[in-house]
């Protein structure tokens, strides 16, 4: 037992119960006659003494845990189990004082619950002090579920401490069912170090994705060093960190970013980074064409979205750009999507300008969802003039969604004379798609 640990974990009992515990080392301040009879039955009774203060009876457990030897551990253990407080302090010096004892006892007990109550917060002491020891442990663990969220204990922990160790074991730590990854802060203190060594880990290890997460924190430090990794590092198949780094790095520096890009030697890996640039927003529109004009067709379909989404959107210029962007870009749901979103945005500044951009896609399916798009976003005072556009677009531009999200919003002595302004068929189509029935 660990004299620093005794008197913190006494100090930290008394500040829990709100009872003042003896001073370590000495530095008790000097009691009055009253305490001194007090603190005489404290010393003459068992540390489970009822007369004792909350706080006292915690000062005395741990007092009585640091004389016990491996050998007292379990049954000592075991007559705490009772107390939710007392055994969560008794957890914690028995896993400092012999963690691998502690350990072995769980394991031999064959108890699912104890194992849940106690093995995170034994194996977290545990692999502060003999990280390797404490993964030993947790790989031999065949239950998928418990393997998963003790092996990420002891990793985590270590990571919080020693990156490059912490690195070693989850290369030993191997995949898992269940996991889940985002920035840390074990990243941030030398980001260039957990890319690299992130990196490194093999292909099957689960932490290789945190590469997501550290790079654009690399990259936001220290760019030009970073792009320069970029340049040379061997993504693994399917990475997306290659994204996320030249799309950090884009709006870092666009310029040099899509020259990084651009040098790639690999050619998926350079559309790829390419295509992060891209998806960073920040190239000009003149570059925005050119740079997606020369991707391949299935590369423009991967990208377009994100770079759809990227574009600045508050001026008539920057819809303008944007409204190139779609031209160019490939058709397939997610474009789709960007589009729809693309169209009710632009609708909330601009509402005229953007039907007639919807109305004027080349692309009908397109067109169709821009449309209804916009048609969502109309206000109060713009549905007559909505009404109007509807009445005269071609079929091909119709859809049941347009239909719906006009007549939801017009005024409903207006809706049966608009539909029986429509010629029969429109009329039809639009009754059923909104449901009701034709007068």
């Amino acid at each position: 037992m660990k004299t620093s640990t005794l008197a913190g974990f006494t100090a930290l009992a008394g500040f829990a119960i709100g009872t003042a515990l003896p001073f370590p080392g000495g530095s008790r301040p000097r009691e009055t006659a009253a305490e001194a009879p007090r603190r005489m039955v404290a010393t003459e009774r068992p540390w489970t003494a009822a007369r004792l203060a909350p706080g006292d009876r915690m000062a005395g457990l741990a007092e009585k845990a640091a004389s016990l030897d491996a050998a007292e551990w379990p049954a000592f253990f075991r007559a705490q189990l009772g107390s939710p407080e007392f055994s969560r302090l008794a957890a914690r010096l028995w896993a400092e004082s012999d963690p691998a004892g502690f350990w072995r006892w769980l394991r031999e007990e064959r108890d699912a619950l104890l194992l849940d109550r106690f093995a995170e917060d034994l194996l977290h002491a545990w692999a502060q002090d003999e990280p390797d020891a404490a993964m030993a442990a947790v790989l031999e663990i065949t239950d998928g579920k418990t393997g998963d969220l003790l092996r990420r204990r002891v990793v985590d922990t270590v990571l919080a401490r020693d990156l490059a160790k912490g690195l070693e074991l989850a290369a030993q730590a191997g995949d898992f069912n269940r996991f889940g990854w985002g920035p840390r802060d074990w990243m941030k203190t030398d980001p260039g170090a957990a890319v690299r060594g992130l990196a490194e880990l093999p292909a099957h290890s689960d932490y290789h994705r945190f590469l997501d997460y550290a790079l654009p924190i690399w990259v936001e430090s220290d760019p030009h060093a970073a792009l320069e990794w970029m340049k040379t590092a061997r993504p693994l198949k399917g990475d997306e960190w290659l994204v996320g780094g030249f799309k950090a790095a884009a709006k870092a520096d666009p310029q040099a970013a899509l020259a990084a890009a651009r040098s790639l030697e690999d050619p998926d890996d350079r559309e790829t980074a390419i295509g992060g640039v891209l998806a960073g927003g920040t190239l000009t529109a003149s570059a925005l064409g050119e740079v997606l004009g020369k991707l391949s067709l299935d590369a423009r379909a991967r990208f377009a979205p994100d770079m759809i989404r990227a574009l600045p959107r508050e001026s008539p210029e920057d819809f303008a750009v944007a409204a190139e962007v779609v031209e160019i870009a490939p058709a397939n749901r997610n474009v789709a999507t960007a589009v729809e979103n693309l169209a009710r945005e632009w609708a909330t500044r601009d509402w005229q300008g953007s039907w007639e951009w919807a109305a004027s896609l080349t692309d009908a399916e397109r067109s169709r969802r821009a449309l209804a798009s916009v048609a969502r976003a109309a206000e109060r005072e713009q549905v007559l003039s909505l009404a109007s556009e509807v009445a005269r677009l071609p079929a091909s531009s119709l859809s049941d969604d347009l239909f719906r999200h006009l007549l939801q919003r017009l005024p409903e002595e207006e809706r049966a004379a608009w539909i029986r302004s429509l010629p029969a068929d429109r009329a039809t189509w639009a009754e059923t798609a909104a449901g009701g029935e034709r007068e």
